[in-house]
């Protein structure tokens, strides 16, 4: 049985986890296996609830702490697998022994200071509360080598316990037949000519959204035309003050969270993709860029200079090396062709189908001879 997280958290990544790897594991178990999806639905229905980090908080505690443990007492199944390391307290109403956990990050742990302040006290206890919990589970999973070092050194869980499974990308991610196709996405967001840069994901503070928009702020200094547009999570009101500050007004486009298709046209529309995050567990959206062909710069902090190899610039997190790294990129057409083949290649790796053998690998590590064969 799969555990997965409350369609209300917005949870992006998570939820299509929790999806995709359903779908895969249904699959590679034929007629023969059963694997099932559950999770609580409350998080929509408190949106009232949810205007500041501290009714978030308590919405999130309901659904985690009072509605999910019930949901979970009532469910039967011979093995439980917790999608999300915020769930781990789960691990209360069910059987250890039979108990895998996937854990995504330990960000609050990394950049410790950096996020305390913008975290809620009630929060901060249950992130730890969970990860004690964590350590209980016969396995835990891992997106990435990265994190998995971080599972053994910060929370002393034995290595020969812990299974890394890059997470697949959505296979309908292609590149764009031609420049038609390009100049057409473009129009579909009534994008004027670029070059655009795109950037996809939250507006939290990890993702060094402040430096994205400094990098921008130096090419125009310099001379450059580069635009950026934006999808997911709009930006914070001390985001759009720098944009008003730093005269970006007119190189800025945000068009929030786009469904999986229409986000999947704006990647056509994008000339590079930066992503100059100070700490990610894998990093799936520059995977998804290299998928649609997009030359990729990402830092070189956290899981992403293992997720994109060779096949991106990889850069310290810093505006003025971005800026360099875009600016070599804009004028390089020979360097982006490199880099569309590279990256290309190495989207195709990671595929759902591997990633549900993985997990079926690791569920048969802790199952005895006799159940591993049921």
């Amino acid at each position: 049985m799969l555990l997965g997280n409350d369609p209300g958290d917005r949870q992006w990544s998570v939820l299509d986890y929790g999806h995709q790897l359903h779908r895969a594991l249904a699959e590679a178990l034929g007629p023969a296996g059963r694997v099932s999806l559950v999770a609580p639905d409350t998080l929509r229905a408190l949106g009232w609830l949810r205007g500041g980090r501290v009714g978030t908080a308590a919405a999130m505690y309901w659904s985690r702490g009072i509605v999910y443990p019930r949901l979970v007492r009532r469910c039967r199944a011979d093995f439980y697998h917790i999608l999300d390391h915020g769930n781990s307290e789960l691990i209360r109403w069910l059987d250890p022994a039979r108990t895998v956990v996937f854990c995504h990050d330990l960000i609050p742990l990394v950049l410790r200071g950096r996020s305390d302040s913008l975290w809620p006290r009630i929060s901060r206890r249950a992130f730890g509360r969970a990860l004690r919990a964590m350590t209980r589970a016969a396995a835990v999973l891992v997106n990435s080598a990265c994190t998995r070092q971080d599972v053994i050194t910060r929370l002393g869980y034995p290595a020969d316990r812990l299974h890394v499974v890059p997470l697949g990308l959505d296979p309908a991610l292609r590149p764009p037949a031609d420049e038609q196709a390009r100049a057409s996405a473009r129009a579909a967001f009534g994008l004027p000519p670029g070059p655009w840069l795109l950037h996809v994901g939250h507006a939290v503070f990890y993702k060094n959204l402040e430096g994205l928009l400094e990098t921008l702020r130096l090419l125009a200094r310099r001379g450059e035309s580069a635009k950026l547009v934006r999808a997911g999570a709009f930006l914070s009101a001390s985001h759009r003050r720098l944009i008003r500050r730093w005269g970006l007004a007119d190189r800025v486009v945000e068009l929030g969270p786009l469904p999986r298709e229409r986000l999947r046209r704006l990647y056509h529309a994008a000339d590079l993709f930066l992503y100059p995050s100070w700490y990610e567990g894998q990093g799936l959206p520059p995977l998804e860029a290299m998928a649609c062909g997009v030359p990729v710069i990402v830092s070189d902090r956290g899981a992403l200079p293992e997720t994109v190899g060779d096949a991106g610039l990889v850069v310290p997190p810093a505006p003025a090396q971005l800026a360099d790294a875009a600016q070599r990129l804009l004028h390089d057409p020979v360097r982006r062709e490199a880099l569309r083949a590279r990256g290309f290649a190495r989207a195709a790796q990671f595929r759902w189908d591997a990633a549900a053998q993985r997990t079926l690998d690791a569920y048969r590590s802790i199952l005895t001879p006799a159940e591993g064969g049921r």
